[in-house]
């Protein structure tokens, strides 16, 4: 089962969106940002879902960008309530696999998070949440595991060509 990490600073949006996964995913909350990155940095970690707007005034696009350049390569779908067309680009250009709106998934007003209903009667409905986070988070699996491959081929090449240069060497030393 992928384990998928949600990291959101408003704790009803992380309750829903954990009734939304539970059923398909392991899923671990976060509500801040360096638990976020305490975890991303731990391993084990399959697919993020990180909220732009973090608190302290951070980002999930700094903590995109921190995560990279500690060597975490996790597949992350970024997701805000915000209203930037520019903010989608700017997401996959740092990195994101995904760029989800909050409203395509559910009313911030919605009182599911505290409701034991199948269907949210104030938003697109839990089917429909679930199955945009599903596409979204299988294509950032996919991501990663394309990623992950080609590393493993680059280290292979990497292993081939010092195999090679000692064998240059070697017969350089050899016609000497």
């Amino acid at each position: 089962m992928l384990r998928v990490l949600v990291i959101d600073d408003e704790p009803p949006i992380r309750r829903m969106l954990k009734r939304i996964l539970e059923q398909d995913y392991e899923v671990i909350l976060e509500g801040t940002y360096n638990g976020g990155l305490a975890r991303l940095s731990g391993g084990c970690i399959d697919v993020c879902l990180t909220d732009q707007r973090l608190e302290s005034g951070q980002t999930g696009l700094e903590l995109l960008a921190e995560a990279h350049s500690k060597g975490c390569a996790v597949p992350t779908i970024l997701i805000t309530g915000l209203d930037d067309v520019y903010l989608d680009l700017v997401a996959l250009e740092h990195g994101a696999v995904a760029y989800l709106h909050k409203t395509d998934l559910f009313n911030p007003g919605c009182s599911y998070c505290d409701s034991s209903d199948d269907k949210c009667k104030s938003c697109l409905g839990v089917n429909t949440a679930r199955k945009i986070l599903r596409a979204s988070i299988e294509h950032a699996n996919n991501a990663g595991r394309r990623a992950r491959a080609l590393v493993d081929q680059l280290n292979d090449l990497k292993t081939k060509i010092a195999e090679q240069n000692e064998e240059i060497g070697r017969l350089q030393k050899a016609t000497e």
